[in-house]
């Protein structure tokens, strides 16, 4: 068997099983829903970042300051669907972080092809077609085109991997339920988004977005959830935490001030935040003025005159 054919036998099966396991977590995370109260809550917003609860139950997975191996691996590949063949195995038999990894992959390539590459209608831009199309956005946002065709365009390519990258649910579910500090805080950023994009959608004449009893349940676990996982000092949930910050009752600098904190902090134990890193390329993304080989801080520094650390935390 060629190696292609390899890789794509591995896909596939990685797709079957994929489906298999989200069913299962599905049928283990059906109970009777609770009743909504009639009672709506004041307008949502986001939560205010306190110290980390305790633990309660069995002890979290504990990360290395560094990244881990799969990780880095990610950050080194420049075709995701091959990555993803080539850790598998590894997801299949269970390792957290391969499960986290091919979520992160499948999840990069279902949201960036479907932003940058499918049409309304549901056809597929090519590389030409998705530059024209794009080709008054600055020069940073047009390199995001090519990262995105470069590491995603062998699922276009091949007819029975076109429909894999929308199976990243399923295992970053996988590695959530099994207490990956990542996936776990990932999975809260998710409910958070769609509570808050469920109110928007409800919001009254007066503009108000309102939350019933059930969802600001949700909404307070999903916070325990992130909390809990930052404390495995893992990056990405510590990046994520930028999502938690209450901003009501502080001015736009304080805000950005403390998100900035929080992102420095993740760079400080291990998430990619050098020059040429995704973040940084997608914070580049819309800014014509942004040098390739600036660090984090020098960005921060440039687009909000940011002096503090991550002891603003």
């Amino acid at each position: 068997m060629s190696p292609r054919a390899r890789r794509k036998q591995a896909l596939i099966y990685l797709f079957s099983a994929s489906l298999i396991a989200g069913a299962v977590l599905l049928y283990r995370a059906r109970a009777p829903s609770e009743p909504e109260s009639k009672n709506l809550h004041p307008a949502l917003r986001p939560v205010l970042v306190q110290p980390p609860r305790p633990y309660s139950g069995a002890a979290k997975t504990q990360l290395p300051a560094a990244q881990t191996h799969f990780r880095v691996r990610l950050l080194q590949s420049k075709d995701y669907a091959q990555l993803v063949a080539q850790i598998a195995e590894a997801a299949q038999r269970g390792d957290h972080e391969a499960e986290f990894v091919t979520a992160q992959a499948l999840r990069y390539c279902a949201e960036g092809l479907g932003r940058k590459f499918r049409r309304p209608d549901g056809s597929i831009r090519s590389l030409n077609d998705a530059q024209i199309r794009w080709a008054n956005r600055p020069a940073g946002y047009q390199q995001e085109i090519v990262d995105i065709y470069d590491r995603c365009h062998s699922f276009l390519d091949d007819p029975d991997l076109k429909t894999l990258p929308a199976s990243w649910r399923a295992w970053l579910d996988r590695a959530a339920s099994a207490g990956y500090p990542a996936a776990e805080s990932q999975q809260a950023v998710d409910v958070r988004a769609a509570l808050i994009l469920r109110a928007s959608a409800a919001a009254g004449a007066d503009g108000a977005t309102m939350l019933s009893a059930a969802e600001a349940n949700q909404m307070e676990a999903a916070r325990n959830t992130a909390l809990n996982a930052i404390q495995s000092d893992d990056p990405e949930a510590l990046h994520d935490m930028t999502d938690w910050i209450e901003c009501a009752n502080r001015t736009s600098e304080e805000c950005g001030n403390l998100a900035m904190a929080w992102q420095l902090l993740a760079c400080e134990r291990g998430y990619d935040c050098g020059p040429g890193s995704q973040w940084l390329r997608s914070a580049c993304a819309w800014d014509p003025q942004c040098p390739t080989d600036e660090s984090v801080q020098n960005f921060f520094e440039r687009n909000a005159g940011f002096r503090g650390s991550a002891e603003s935390c």
